[in-house]
């Protein structure tokens, strides 16, 4: 991925392969979770059409990152050879992606406790507790906290970056993102852990849950490496790089563990399409052989009956050379009871010798 002492400082060809590795993903992703929709016998709601959205607001930022390398703001020196307005388009496509950023994980959580709101019953009062609280603390405290510093970045670009205000901030916006991470994981697996299902089926299901580990990883290590950069002041171009790259990988991450927990159903239409096809082929090669076998029983057959019919005209042939003469001796017999008379009376055989010749 390049580091921040890599010479030249250029990232872009790391950058555009990350981001289209994440759109492949995303969109295998989204399209397996719609599949797996199709299967279900159930209605289409409010958790499907917010990870639609969420798909949408994480393409839009994958694209906005592809903008950003085409800028020029992963090199560090083609941003040496920037003209003002070339320096403006990259600093407001920046922008844009972090307000892509911040709509893409606020929908994509949302889609998360709408699911659990589908999925888990609320006679729990704890489960309603904690649901709650996760959902005021991505919508309103999150969202409005990370739009309003994200704004109030832009109207004051040129003095942003010169007080702790932006430091100090984003440490808090990490840490609740973090937090929302982390309380959308626990609500899941205790309430698996209390429901009557059997130990395999229930360390699979909360296995699949947990997958949402990986994202709340990322969103870690995003403000810790958000810490490090500033502390090692690293170059324009590495900072660009770095920000881009986890704040893809977190929201991209996220969007395929949710997309993952509900494909089982196509998991087991493929496994069923799979099972009949390999039926299918070893019908259609047993089938085959069967047939080979009639095929050369019957040729076996010919042939023996075509060596046959040789072998006899061979003897033919062979003894077609030789003529035999015979003296034969007979005399009249009498007609034929059975048949009526006519001209051609019977004879009797009486004696037949070879012909010795005069």
């Amino acid at each position: 991925m390049g580091s921040a002492g890599s010479k030249p400082a250029d990232y872009e060809s790391e950058a555009r392969g990350i981001t289209v590795m994440l759109i492949v993903l995303t969109t295998v992703a989204i399209a397996s979770r719609l599949t797996a929709r199709y299967f279900q016998p159930v209605r289409t709601g409010s958790d499907d059409y917010a990870v639609v959205l969420g798909y949408l607001l994480n393409l839009g930022l994958l694209i906005t990152i592809l903008l950003v390398a085409k800028y020029g703001g992963f090199s560090l020196p083609r941003m040496a050879k920037l003209s003002k307005a070339e320096a403006a388009t990259l600093k407001n496509t920046t922008y844009a992606l972090g307000f892509m950023y911040t709509f893409a994980i606020i929908v994509i959580k949302i889609s998360v406790l709408s699911m659990y709101h589908r999925v888990f019953t609320f006679n729990e009062r704890w489960f309603r507790i904690g649901w709650w609280a996760n959902f005021v603390l991505i919508f309103p405290c999150y969202t409005v906290t990370s739009i309003t510093l994200t704004a109030w970045q832009v109207a004051n670009s040129e003095k942003f970056g010169a007080n702790n205000i932006s430091k100090y901030a984003s440490y808090a916006l990490g840490s609740v993102n973090a937090i929302s991470d982390v309380l959308v994981l626990v609500l899941p697996v205790i309430m698996i852990s209390r429901l009557h299902l059997p130990s395999r089926e229930r360390a699979a299901v909360m296995g699949i849950f947990l997958l949402g580990l990986i994202a709340t990883s990322i969103s870690i290590m995003r403000v810790a490496r958000f810490r490090i950069k500033r502390d090692h002041h690293w170059n324009a171009a590495y900072s660009f790089y770095n920000d881009s790259m986890t704040s893809a990988a977190e929201t991209s991450v996220a969007l395929i563990c949710v997309c993952l927990i509900v494909i089982k159903p196509l998991l087991r239409k493929t496994r069923d399409v799979a099972a009949w096809g390999v039926a299918s082929l070893v019908s259609l090669i047993s089938q085959g052989s069967s047939g080979r076998r009639s095929q050369r029983s019957k040729t076996s057959g010919v042939s023996s009956i075509r060596s046959a019919r040789g072998t006899i005209r061979s003897r033919k042939q062979g003894n077609s050379g030789a003529v035999q003469e015979y003296d034969v001796e007979a005399l009249p017999g009498k007609p034929s009871s059975s048949k009526p008379s006519s001209s051609n009376d019977e004879i009797a055989l009486v004696e037949m010798r070879p012909w010795e010749g005069k």
